[in-house]
């Protein structure tokens, strides 16, 4: 949360053995917050706060590492990761409409065995995930999903950013050296 003089140190939400992995504001100045609350048992949470100063569990999902979380307002929004059982792991998006109460599996597409590592929810109902090398985009608030074709960057798409409905950025490492230096610059792409 932040105040007129600078950022305040909002509530700690986990314990030492739990990670925060991302945030999304919701209207009205409050947050969903999701992550692992036991990184060695895989225990993904959600948790929302009216403000930012006090933090409530809503859901607590085993078997779960939630990656991301992109709300439109304080009822929808989306939250992925990798849903593991045993040795199968799958990349999962879930969506909620009543702020992170229940959450329902979205549809996305089969074959993928990356995370979710990024999704974003635009106001006019575009959603873009991606997972691994993979861009995935949903036009109905991410209960939906479809592959798109972007450029082969040969690495891992990390964030990705809306402009509005139809325009964005995504960025990730191209994954090897070309030959030409001897750094690793990152990729750029529209969406």
């Amino acid at each position: 949360a932040a105040n007129a003089a600078g950022w305040d140190e909002a509530n700690s939400i986990f314990s030492q053995s739990s990670i925060v992995t991302a945030v999304s504001a919701t209207s009205g100045g409050g947050g969903i917050a999701v992550g692992v609350t036991d990184v060695s048992g895989n225990a993904g949470v959600v948790m929302t706060s009216a403000d930012g100063s006090a933090w409530t569990t809503i859901q607590n999902m085993t078997d779960t590492l939630i990656m991301t979380a992109a709300f439109v307002d304080g009822s929808t929004g989306v939250i992925g990761g990798i849903a593991m059982q045993g040795f199968n792991i799958q990349p999962f998006i879930k969506r909620t409409t009543d702020g992170g109460s229940s959450f329902t599996d979205a549809t996305i597409p089969g074959g993928w065995g990356d995370a979710v590592m990024h999704v974003v929810l635009t106001p006019g109902g575009t959603g873009v995930a991606l997972a691994g090398s993979g861009v995935w985009r949903s036009t109905d608030d991410g209960l939906t999903w479809s592959e798109v074709t972007v450029p082969d960057s040969g690495g891992t798409l990390n964030k990705v950013v809306m402009i509005d409905d139809d325009r964005g950025f995504i960025v990730g490492g191209d994954g090897g050296d070309d030959g030409g230096d001897d750094d690793d610059t990152d990729d750029w792409k529209a969406a």
